[in-house]
């Protein structure tokens, strides 16, 4: 009984201190993180990405491709940019064609509360060659069509990458804020379907 009547009189000051908690959660988790080095690679493990910041932020760096090979690992492709995100994938094509190394790109987690065609969303490059890139406009369908927080603002919920569809054949998936599913062509760029309406 008496530790009941603790709990009642101690439920508005925990009540208060999970409200102040939640509240400065908020505040930094709106902060962008800070660009550190990471590797990513693909889903059969026979090429990875290293991507290594100059800045704590920004899009200035390095991302090496790199072959897994027996005798030590062979650089493939250098892009004289950082992402913030990218997923990678070997000996994708289509028949006839020859085998190709595909790269996707994610942009910033962008400043504001619109979507905009000048802020990078994905970028589709097919060995060290840039084939498609979608803004965030692209993306939401419409400037307001986003998910925003106190500073940012997101077109993209999730990604499911790459996806197989015969022999090595892939198509690329994200699920947008929105809940729909946009699926991208990996070697052209193209997408595929989950087009945003303009609103």
């Amino acid at each position: 009984m008496r530790y009941g009547v603790y709990f009642k009189m101690r439920n508005p000051i925990l009540a208060f201190l999970a409200v102040g908690l939640a509240v400065s959660q908020s505040v930094w988790g709106d902060e962008e993180a800070t660009n550190r080095p990471y590797v990513r690679a693909s889903q059969s493990g026979s090429c990875y990405a290293r991507a290594v910041p100059d800045n704590p932020q920004g899009t200035k760096g390095t991302t090496t491709i790199y072959a897994v090979a027996p005798n030590g690992d062979k650089p493939l492709y250098v892009f004289s940019w950082y992402p913030a995100s990218l997923y990678v994938e070997c000996a994708l094509g289509r028949a006839g064609r020859q085998l190709a190394t595909s790269l996707v790109r994610f942009g910033e987690w962008p400043r504001g509360g619109q979507a905009t065609a000048d802020e990078l969303a994905l970028a589709f490059y097919v060995g060290d060659r840039l084939v498609r890139q979608y803004s965030t406009l692209d993306v939401a369908g419409s400037p307001k069509n986003v998910l925003a927080s106190k500073s940012h603002y997101r077109v993209v919920d999730r990604v499911l990458g790459y996806r197989w569809v015969e022999s090595n054949v892939a198509v690329f998936e994200i699920v947008t804020t929105d809940g729909r599913t946009m699926t991208f062509d990996p070697i052209t760029g193209d997408l595929l379907s989950g087009r945003a309406m303009p609103r």
